[in-house]
């Protein structure tokens, strides 16, 4: 059933309609601040009781509703932050069996009146909790949690009198880890370590026995009974991506409580100079070409060494790679490199055997709003297509010499008219019916898991097409990183050459969003992430810092491609030769760092005299010198404090 669709039951339940609300979308949620909930969904007037089946919910939103906020307010007498709760209670209490199993070891002691009362939810994921795909020992389990008991520490010595009891009461789903928390801190936790953990979903566990009728019950039972528990304590600190102790948190009728972090969180934004060893999950048409440049541009200047996609360095670009391909592919490589500083970079879908023989220990990978990708992704199909009728072939040797290839899209003006005569709003609909523009970002990530939010948590840093810039520079403050290793000289410049969604029906535009819920999901995951990681380093390095950084990268790319954009002259000027890019290879160098030396001149220049003084030196004009203090002050401090790397290699 689509999202916000409802089916009505038979006879005799006739008087009830099941609504479908899994996994909604943001303008999902929205609905519940604008639809009349008196026909919602669409069509079911008639209907006295609708039964909504969701995991994320915004009854709040309801406070706002302008058909119901005098229900709201007056008649039900609610209020935005006691209405979920109320509405909780009205429904729903708990059995005979839920309270002999949690009222004495659980619900006394947090309803005596003296001790404060912390509750901590550390939800790991489906992936480590219960699939067991990562070997997590307790101490590493320890370590991703660190943020949780300092934030709990923290709450203890503001608000605990001297004197005064505390009570740590934790719940996970991974049991290894209540069991470390319970041994590391004593008698201050309470936790129940002895619970068999599995997960309602039955195909999310790995022991087929766990799905018997009596022990999904029991688990269900404890899922209550862990969340009414968790509701009894004065604060607390949940896991921003999971829902379980959100609805715990909201269950207690307090406000202000709410602590959100994630596993690993403060630890994972430590500036660090270890980016050696990872795997950028390549997917197309979310400016991962000028992610590659940037990937290629780290590996060469910290003696990395990337699998390209030519057959004779890599042979799992095949759709399905077998063990012993990849074995030899591996062993190949470590002929000549270290594998602690070896990198992926290619247009190869997510697979966990792969990654099982590499071991990256980073992920990285972007996304982009799915409405433009598709229509870029059209085009892009459509410059292959054309590339082949004029007999390119991406299978023959990269080094040979070819008149043509999808990169004409850019350059040649006859390609480019030959793609549009083939640009029909046919043409579009059949693209949008094609497994290529129905979430194909999510599929192309997600590797074994199950979820989106799963899928995005496997990555490190997940940047984002519309956010390019932004999202580079918080990764280069991030990971210790100058603006020489994120530089980069923008080149597939298709804006006002082909049509986009602006230009299409609305028809096929809303076809193309229905389609791509789970990519919309994942993007709307991403702006979060980079949301929080910007407040993060601003929190850590100040405000100004991380915005000067941003206004600087800015200005340098515009000197990269003042200087750069016809690079091959430049080359010629100066006496150099090929190669123009990193790999040496024409064919491919959108994706090799084009014309990678005078771009590293100009971000030299550009880091030793500082901005403005930069801008001076590259126009010999006394004028270009002149700028405001304040920015050359702030930008002569990131280049001495941020951006300068120490004779180790790292960056202070």
């Amino acid at each position: 059933m689509a999202p916000n669709a409802a089916a009505i039951y038979p006879d005799p339940y006739e008087h009830y309609a099941l609504h479908n609300m899994v996994n909604p979308l943001d303008r999902d949620l929205e609905l519940l601040e604008t639809a009349d909930m008196a026909d919602f969904p669409v069509g079911n007037a008639s209907v006295p009781v609708v039964l909504s089946t969701t995991n994320r919910g915004a009854s709040y939103a309801l406070s706002r509703n302008p058909h119901h906020k005098e229900q709201f307010w007056r008649e039900y007498g609610l209020r935005p932050e006691t209405a979920f709760m109320c509405g909780f209670w009205s429904l729903c209490s708990p059995n005979a069996a839920v309270q002999a199993k949690y009222m004495e070891k659980f619900w006394r002691p947090l309803q005596q009146p003296e001790p404060l009362k912390i509750g901590i939810q550390v939800r790991f994921g489906d992936q480590l909790a219960f699939l067991h795909k990562a070997d997590m020992s307790p101490a590493a389990l320890l370590a991703m949690a660190t943020p949780y008991f300092e934030c709990a520490s923290a709450l203890e010595e503001a608000f605990a009198a001297q004197g005064q009891p505390v009570i740590w009461y934790i719940i996970s789903d991974s049991g290894t880890f209540r069991r470390a928390a319970k041994d590391l801190y004593g008698d201050k936790v309470l936790t129940d370590y002895e619970l068999q953990l599995m997960h309602v979903a039955c195909h999310l566990n790995d022991d087929p026995s766990l799905c018997k009728d009596s022990k999904l019950q029991a688990a269900v039972q404890h899922a209550v009974g862990e969340m009414l528990t968790f509701s009894l304590t004065d604060y607390h600190i949940i896991t921003q991506s999971s829902g379980f102790g959100r609805v715990g948190a909201w269950l207690s009728g307090r406000w202000g409580n709410i602590f959100e972090l994630a596993p690993g969180a403060w630890t994972t934004l430590h500036v660090s100079g270890s980016c050696t060893n990872f795997w950028f999950v390549k997917t197309v048409k979310t400016g991962s070409s000028t992610l590659t440049s940037v990937f290629h541009s780290i590996c060469n200047r910290y003696g990395i060494t990337w699998l390209k996609t030519d057959l004779s360095r890599l042979a799992v670009g095949v759709a399905k790679p077998k063990a012993d391909q990849l074995k030899a592919v591996f062993d190949d490589v470590a002929k000549v490199t270290d594998a602690d500083f070896l990198a992926i970079t290619n247009h190869m879908m997510y697979k966990k055997d792969v990654a099982d023989v590499f071991k990256p220990t980073m992920l990285f990978t972007t996304v982009r709003h799915p409405l433009s990708r598709v229509h870029s992704h059209f085009i892009q199909d459509a410059c292959v297509g054309t590339a082949k009728q004029l007999g390119w072939s991406h299978l023959l040797p990269h080094r040979q010499e070819q008149e043509t290839g999808p990169n004409f899209c850019d350059t040649d003006p006859r390609f480019l008219e030959q793609v549009l005569q083939g640009d029909t709003l046919e043409a579009r609909w059949e693209f949008a019916r094609s497994k290529l523009a129905q979430n194909y970002v999510y599929e192309y990530i997600k590797g074994n898991t199950w979820t989106v939010d799963d899928a995005a948590s496997q990555y490190d840093f997940i940047f984002i097409a519309e956010r390019m810039n932004e999202g580079l520079v918080v990764f280069m403050l991030q990971y210790g990183l100058t603006f020489e290793d994120i530089v980069y000289l923008p080149l597939k410049k298709r804006v006002g050459k082909y049509k986009t969604a602006s230009d299409m029906p609305k028809e096929l535009n809303d076809y193309i969003m229905d389609q791509n819920d789970l990519d919309m999901r994942l993007w709307e995951l991403a702006n979060t992430q980079l949301d929080r990681k910007k407040t993060q380093l601003a929190t850590r390095c100040g405000n100004e810092t991380v915005q000067s950084a941003l206004a600087t990268f800015e200005q340098l790319l515009d000197e990269v491609v003042a200087e750069c954009s016809e690079y091959v002259d430049w080359y010629n000027a100066r006496g150099f030769e090929e190669p123009y890019t990193y790999t040496g290879i024409a064919d491919i160098a959108y994706d090799s760092g084009n014309g990678f030396r005078c771009v590293q001149h100009v971000a030299r220049r550009f880091m030793l005299a500082g901005p403005v003084q930069a801008a001076a030196a590259a126009a010999d004009d006394s004028k270009a010198g002149e700028g405001d203090g304040e920015v050359q002050e702030s930008a002569v401090y990131l280049k001495r404090s941020l951006l300068m790397p120490s004779r180790d290699g790292s960056s202070s």
